[in-house]
């Protein structure tokens, strides 16, 4: 899926429009090199990824921990997601 086309700025485009950009969209975007619709995925969905991590480790610092390589695992895999289900559920 190639990402829709936002003109030569992207990368401040997505930032000032992160609200209108879905999450099939931002991994689409980050496939194409723009770190920025990254961020953009992290800033989305940090927090359902803690508090999921909180859920199952009882630790913060351990959630914490988990929640950092589990960005840096999806940041890697990212060209591993076929999109059968949605970002979030594939990045818990």
């Amino acid at each position: 899926m190639a990402p829709p086309d936002l003109g030569d700025d992207v990368d401040t485009q997505i930032q000032h429009d992160f609200a209108k950009v879905d999450d099939l969209s931002l991994i689409a975007y980050c496939r194409a090199g723009h770190l920025a619709a990254f961020d953009i995925l992290m800033r989305r969905h940090n927090q359902q990824l803690y508090r999921a991590a909180r859920s199952i480790l009882h630790d913060e610092a351990e959630a914490e921990d988990a929640v950092q390589d589990a960005w840096w695992k999806a940041f890697q895999h990212l060209g591993d997601f076929r999109a059968d289900a949605q970002p979030a559920t594939w990045l818990t």
